[in-house]
């Protein structure tokens, strides 16, 4: 599986594993409207590449749509 989604919360979190379907060790935190790469799914989690740390994301955290981006 290969496929890419989209940061669907501010400040969305990326977890080092997932234990009993519960995130453990946050080891990133990524803007709404951050692209990442899907290698794996395990349940309700994804397992995803960002810019680093790699990891897992909720389902809830990711949406199919890039939505509103604002530059500063």
């Amino acid at each position: 599986m290969s496929s890419f989604m989209y940061a669907a919360i501010n400040e969305a979190k990326i977890y080092e594993t997932v234990v009993n379907n519960k995130g453990k060790k946050i080891i990133n935190r990524i803007l709404m409207g951050t692209y990442v790469s899907i290698t794996e799914t395990n349940g309700d989690w994804y397992r995803v590449i960002t810019a680093g740390p790699d990891g897992w994301m909720h389902k809830e955290g990711l949406t199919d749509k890039m939505g509103l981006k604002i530059f500063f």
